[in-house]
């Protein structure tokens, strides 16, 4: 069973927690004896990339992903209003620090309500969304229809994004 290879590592667990990896059988050997009774995990190396080509290349995959989705009417509501508010975010608003990070999450982590949940936790950022791009009907629908707020954070928001913002609510109600 002790298949000796330069692309095998060893994973001695520890009883509490943790553990530690191994590069080849010798070192393990050192670390254990014949009453060690925890469990070592062998890993065969499949692959090496450069992790630049593994990034550039998952986030190209995912994309023509959800590209192909999009187009066959598969993705799901939040995927598809994630997708709608960013398109919109890059068309109105300005080219700022807080609008390229939001760019990048979505770019990097995926356009899923898990990754708009993760934005929006940023009160910096849930504050750029609602008060910063725009207070039109329409951008309150497009965001909302991502994430579901209760309201306007803040108090010093005008009398129009209040209602904008309320009229948005009302009619996601309605097509629900």
């Amino acid at each position: 069973m002790w298949n000796q290879k330069n692309n095998q590592v060893f994973f001695l667990k520890r009883k509490w927690g943790g553990g530690k990896f191994f590069r080849n059988q010798k070192a393990l050997m050192k670390a254990i004896n014949e009453d060690t009774n925890t469990e070592v995990y062998i890993f065969e190396l499949k692959e090496t990339i450069v992790a630049s080509e593994l990034f550039k290349g998952t986030i190209k995959k995912r994309d023509r992903d959800i590209q192909i989705k999009s187009v066959l009417g598969e993705t799901d509501k939040y995927e598809e209003a994630i997708l709608n508010f960013k398109k919109t975010l890059e068309e109105i608003a300005p080219s700022e620090r807080s609008r390229n990070l939001i760019l990048e999450k979505l770019r990097v982590l995926g356009p899923s309500k898990d990754t708009f949940s993760e934005i929006v936790n940023n009160y910096r950022l849930k504050y750029y969304i609602l008060m910063s791009v725009s207070d039109t009907v329409e951008w309150y629908e497009k965001v909302l229809r991502c994430h579901n707020f209760k309201s306007l954070p803040g108090k010093n928001h005008s009398e129009t994004a209040f209602d904008n913002f309320k009229k948005a609510k009302e009619l996601i109600k309605k097509t629900k």
